[in-house]
This record gives structure tokens, sequence and C-alpha cells, in this order.
């Protein structure tokens, strides 16, 4: 491990600052897609960027260079052994574009005004990591709707966006060094925000996915045996964690990190983690916005509400009294950088518990950031741990959610907190991880839930474009038509061609964050009805357009050619895309 102030280095700066840029490209093309389709009288912004000050200092689109075959193709290998090649994704592409060419114009010292900034920003992000007086400014809270009423009002999450520059690129710099300190002092089976690690064999970044390939092979492992199960989610982590236990957790870790390499000083990286805690307060900078209707007047929702869980705080006994919950430093920011390794340094605490008490035990425990899931053949074991668990939570001052008993199966999706249950073959053959569902024979489908998101995002991309055009001058039917398909295609299955559709690799869309699905009758039913209620939304979008009042184009109109409209067939399916994988007996 190298020292903090080396690894500050400005390739290392740069390479963050592509990413923000490619990110917030990919976010603007989003944005601009009705302004494409609308033609306005006077020509209207899509809004200020929350990181304009990242257009000053990096090259300006237009002498991107252009990425030959090579750079913006990858190769990969099918379940067949054959080699195919396709593009990269949009993001990947900017991303390498604009790091080659800034290196491309300092290797020939072109004289363009943006690489004197970029050298000033290096050594302004050199100079405030140093800094014992650097503060990070307050992050700007946004509320996201969870879709929950509270009182007649709809319960909100906090979304909170540090706005300066300098600010974001030091805390992602701290993440990047910590998570790589820190992660080999962390449980194997902790799998959200880790770093690139040996994991079963494999050099990766672990996901949610990798928790169901470990329940399927205690499912096979145990296959003759009963499996007890129990899972516990926490109340609001991020807005009721308490700094001085994320303090104390990671001074411990700090000093396992010292022991392994001694000769390194981590002053630096300690004081700016501290300045990342301090510059956030869920009371302070949160909860009191609930009394604020002007804040509530610049939201999408003007009725929202940040629940909390004061009440379960002081009834816990973590608190002595109102007035020691208000002056406690509680909760860090949900979208910072920072705030993902802090739930591992707190929960690491619980982890290391566990692993004593499960050593040589037939058990699987598993960890999603604050979400855990224990199997067992043991009732009397499962109850145990997750007693040592739960005690564990009380000593970090977290709140889980109410453990139910599941005595029917009414109640059984409801729970976020299950007390320990039998996993039946018959009674009860599925239980719900990660935004999957398990079945006792290790098949997979998507939850539920997560089905009605995306049936309900698929509306909502329709109903915005639609009532965006109502009574507007537009372009052709035909290009209202392509760009909706396009992009509910893209979100859906990704950048497919008819070229390309049978052995490209789904990237950064709907159907590859569901890649851990095995082949059943369950699953299949659930990607036909996707694919069902996208055409049937199309449909109604292409017998609408004549009466929004722009000139009608009979081709596009007639019932015949609606039925070769590209959305339609397996190129473009959810569908095909989740089968293609998988080998035909």
């Amino acid at each position: 491990m190298i020292q903090f102030e080396d690894y500050i280095s400005a390739d290392n700066i740069i390479d963050i600052l592509c990413r923000l840029r490619a990110k917030l490209a990919d976010q603007r093309h989003k944005k601009q897609l009705l302004q494409h389709l609308a033609i306005y009288k006077e020509t209207k912004k899509t809004g200020q960027d929350r990181l304009s000050a990242i257009n000053s200092i990096l090259p300006p689109r237009s002498k991107w260079v252009s990425l030959k075959e090579k750079t913006r193709t990858r190769e990969f290998i099918t379940h067949d052994n054959r080699k195919y090649k396709q593009p990269i994704s949009s993001f990947a592409k900017n991303k390498k574009s604009i790091k080659l060419t800034i290196h491309f114009h300092q290797k020939y010292n072109c004289n363009y005004e943006y690489l004197n900034k970029l050298n000033d920003f290096i050594t302004l992000v050199k100079k405030h990591c140093l800094d014992p007086n650097y503060q990070i400014n307050h992050p700007q809270i946004y509320s996201v709707s969870k879709s929950k009423i509270i009182e007649d009002r709809i319960e909100c999450r906090p979304l909170c966006v540090f706005n300066q520059l300098v600010d974001k690129v030091i805390i992602c710099l701290v993440n990047q060094y910590l998570s790589k300190l820190f992660d080999p002092f962390f449980y194997s089976e902790s799998l959200a925000f880790r770093y690139k690690r040996e994991y079963h064999g494999e050099n990766k970044y672990t996901s949610h996915h990798d928790a169901i390939y470990r329940i399927q092979e205690f499912v096979l492992k145990n296959k003759k045996r009963n499996i007890y199960v129990a899972e516990c989610d926490m109340e609001k982590f991020y807005d009721s964690v308490n700094h001085k236990i994320v303090k104390k957790s990671f001074y411990t870790l700090l000093r396992l990190a010292q022991k392994s390499n001694p000769d390194i000083n981590f002053s630096c990286v300690r004081r700016i983690f501290e300045k990342y805690l301090r510059c956030y307060n869920f009371q302070r900078d949160v909860y009191k916005l609930n009394n604020n209707p002007e804040f509530w007047k610049k939201q999408e929702e003007k009725k929202g509400v940040f629940s909390w869980v004061r009440n379960e705080l002081l009834k816990h006994g973590f608190y002595k009294n109102e007035r020691s919950l208000i002056h406690s430093h509680i909760g860090v920011p949900q979208g910072g950088a920072l705030s993902g390794l802090i739930a591992n340094i707190v929960l690491n605490n619980i982890d290391q518990e566990i692993i004593k008490k499960i050593a040589n035990k037939n058990v699987l425990y598993i960890r999603y950031c604050d979400d855990m899931i224990l199997l067992t053949t043991n009732k009397r074991h499962c109850k145990t741990i997750l007693n040592l668990y739960t005690k564990n939570l009380e000593k970090l001052k977290l709140v889980p959610h109410p453990f139910k008993e599941i005595d029917s199966s009414s109640n059984f999706w409801k729970e976020k907190s299950k007390a320990p249950y039998k996993w039946d073959p018959i009674n009860r053959p599925w239980i719900s991880f990660v935004g999957y569902e398990i079945k006792r024979n290790g098949d997979t489908r998507v939850r539920k839930k997560s089905i009605r998101k995306e049936l309900t995002k698929q509306t909502q991309v329709v109903k915005e474009i639609m009532c965006f055009l109502k009574n507007k001058e537009r372009v052709t039917n035909n290009s209202i038509q392509e760009s909706l398909t396009n992009r509910l295609i893209g979100m859906s299955i990704g950048r497919v061609n008819l070229w390309n559709y049978t052995t490209m690799k789904n990237e950064l869309c709907w159907i590859n964050g569901f890649h851990a699905l095995t082949y059943n009758k369950f699953a299949s039913k659930q990607m036909k009805m996707l694919d069902a209620h996208r055409n049937i939304l199309l449909k109604k979008v292409h017998y609408n357009l004549p009466h929004t009042g722009i000139p009608q184009n009979k081709t596009i109109l007639s019932k015949q050619s609606l039925k070769h409209q590209r959305f339609y067939g397996k190129p473009y399916s959810y569908y095909y895309h989740y089968i293609k994988n998988f080998k035909k007996n």
C-alpha cells in the first residue's frame, strides 16, 4: 500500500474526472430526448448541470478523439467457446475518449485553455487534501419518493449531492484508497461496496448475483436436509448510524492496517474521513426540512416527508432522552461515495462475531450492505446466531425491522425481518433476497416488487413523452416512434442490433441486473409479461400519435406496418435475452 499523498496523483484525479464527465454525458443525453422530439421557437436549456465546473477543466465535446475499433470494442467468449466482439457501453466509450484526448493534448503540448485549468484543479485537490483546515461543504438534499403514504404525505428518501467538484473528487479518492486498505479485514461474504478481490477462484468485484450463487450452492449441498432461514433488514441505517460508533470502528480497522503497513502515515486520510462525517447530520440537514414548505415546493413530490426512527431509538434506550438524541451526531449522506464503505466499516463488527459463532458449522451467512440472510440446517443454531446478530445491532445503536414469526403465507412477503422459519419445498418454497426469489430446488425468479417497478417504469417513460408532446409542434411520427422504442429497448435489454442480438453481452440495462436467473417456467412467465406490457404501450403510442395534432404519415399508420415494427420478435425481447445463454436440451 502506498502513502495517501502519493495516491493523490494526476492520473487518479483525471480518471475520476473522466468518469464523472462520462456519467454527466449519459444523464444529459436522457434529458435531451424530450428536447429533440419537440421543436421550440426559442431554444430551451435542459437545466444547469450540477457539475458544470467539470466542463471547463476537461476537453470540449468537439475535441474528443474518435476511438479506433480495438478501443471501442471488447472481445468475449460465449458458452460455446466462440469469440465475439461487441461495442463497449456509451459510458465506457466516452470515458476512454476523454482520457485519450487529455493524454494526446498533454503529449504534444497543445496550447488549450482547459489544460491549464486542469493542472490548476489537480494542484488544488492536492492542496486541500494536505490542508488541515480544509472542510467538506454540506451536501445539497433532494427527495426521492418511496410511494408510501404517512399521514397524507408521501414518504421520501433523502438523496445527498456534493455540488463542489473538489469535494466530490476528494471523497472519491479517499473512498478508493480506504476500500483497498480495509478490504482484507472484511468478511468474505459481505458482498456490497467491496474492492476488486479474489473471490471463489475469480478476481472480481462482488455483486448481489454472488449472493444468489452462494445460496444455490448451499441448497445443492443440503438437498436432502431441512433448511432454516432468518432474514434481517435495518430501519433507516444511513439515517441513524451514530458518528461515535463509526469513528470507533474506523480507528479499529486503521490500527489493523497500521500493523500491516507500519511505514505508512494515515493521518491525512483519517482527517478527511472525519471531515466527511462532520459535513452531515441527519437531524440538522434533513429531518428539520419536514417543516420547511419552501424546500418541498422545489421538489418533485410537493407533499413529501422524511421519516425517521426517532421513537424506536428512544424506545430501545440507545439515547437517554430526547435532548440526548437531538445533540448526538447521527447519519451519513445517502449518495456520498464513502457512505457504502461506512456501512461495511460499522457492520464488520457484527460480521466478526458471527464468523466465530459459525466456525465449522453448516451455516451460510451473507450480508449485502444492511440486508442479511442466514441459512442453516439446524433451527437451534439459526436462533442462536440471529440472537447474536440482534444483540450486536443493539451495541451499535441500530434498529432492525421488527422480527415476525411466519405463521401464514399471507404476510410472508410483507415482512422485511423474519424470525427463523423452515424453508419448506411444499408450503413455503420461495425465499427473497437482493431482488431475487429463490425456490427450494435452486430455481430463481425476479422479485415481484422488482417486476412491478419495471412495469411502472415502462409506463412512466411513455407517459412522460406523450404528455410533453401534447399540443406542441414536433418532429415526425417516425422520429417519435423510433426514439421511444429505442429508449424502451435500451433500458430493458441494452444496445441491440439485428447483427449482434444472438451474441451480445447485455450491459447497463434491466436484464443484466438479473443474470443469475435460472431457466424455469416462473421466470419465463415474468419475461413474457414484460414483453407483452411493453408492446401494448407501443401499440397505444402508435395509435394515439395521429390524434395529437400533427400531419400524419399513412405508411406508419397502417396496421400492416405495425406488425413489422422492430419491437416485435426475439431480437428485442426480454424473454429471448433471458433464455439465450441456456443450452437447449
